[in-house]
């Protein structure tokens, strides 16, 4: 290529001209319409492709207890319930009322710059409230797909952590452990109905949360056996094995000693035979 200010021939993707020192800048190439609206659909589905969990990525995933996560009451759920259905009331005439502010400021006699920042606020206002009574309107009726199942842990709100309804009580789960792999802490996040520990400086470190158990340490229940061997437990098993296998010892032993004094028995009435015999033949 030739340099922008001497004009003379240098090798390419050079920076500076080794004859005059001018800087060389490099020609951009300018993409069509098209080509650049393919590159951002691309990096958008790059960036969503990372930022989503996946089913693979959860399959190797390890299982947790209730150790990693704390439990904390909100309430009964009738009274929770009842809580999130006046707040959604509340959004609701949040949002009708700035409407109606709307309309009315149509027919005022105020300065149009006036009106326009107060028509600006009461647009905010109303989406809020909008935003607001969608979430809550979402919260109250997964709170009433929980209440059919009798036990259930979901993803109620955004950014929120996930609730658990356990006999009739509304918990907020909490992680309280951090990332066994780099240390940083974690948010529950829901795939599928499972709820999943996140870690939020690598979302690669995963890790499955262990409903039953979760649900058995808030209730107070204790632990089938399929869920835990204890060690007494293998103890025991060891020694019905070791007594098994002194049964089956024991039993060829007993046969052979029977064999063996059935012989001794016949050998002494042998030995006692020829006596008799002897004193038989002097009378």
């Amino acid at each position: 290529m030739k340099c922008r200010v001497c004009g003379r021939e240098i090798e390419d993707d050079t920076l500076f001209c080794k004859y005059c020192g001018a800087e060389q800048k490099k020609k951009r190439k300018r993409l069509t319409w098209a080509e650049r609206r393919r590159k951002n659909e691309a990096e958008t589905a790059e960036f969503i492709s990372k930022a989503s969990l996946h089913a693979e990525d959860i399959a190797d995933a390890a299982k947790e207890d209730e150790k990693s996560v704390r439990a904390v009451s909100v309430g009964k759920f009738d009274t929770y319930r009842k809580k999130q259905i006046a707040v959604l009331v509340a959004y609701a005439v949040l949002a009708i009322v700035a409407l109606a502010g709307l309309v009315l400021l149509r027919y005022s006699e105020i300065n149009a710059t006036v009106t326009v920042v107060i028509a600006f606020a009461l647009l905010l206002v109303a989406a809020y409230g909008a935003a607001g009574f969608a979430e809550r309107l979402f919260a109250v009726r997964a709170l009433e797909a929980m209440k059919k199942s009798g036990r259930a842990i979901k993803k109620v709100r955004y950014g929120k952590p996930p609730l658990m309804l356990c006999d009739g009580e509304v918990y907020w789960l909490d992680p309280t452990g951090r990332c066994p792999k780099c240390g940083a802490e974690r948010h529950i996040e829901e795939f599928e109905g499972r709820q999943v520990l996140v870690c939020n400086a690598d979302r690669g470190h995963l890790a499955v949360l262990d409903s039953e158990r979760v649900f058995a340490d808030t209730a107070g229940e204790p632990m089938s056996e399929n869920d835990e061997d204890t060690p007494a437990d293998g103890a025991e098993e060891d020694k019905r094995e070791g007594s098994d296998d002194t049964a089956d010892t024991a039993a060829p032993a007993a046969r052979d000693g029977g064999g063996d004094a059935e012989f001794s028995d016949k050998g002494e009435e042998e030995t006692e035979n020829p006596a008799d015999g002897k004193e038989e033949e002097e009378q």
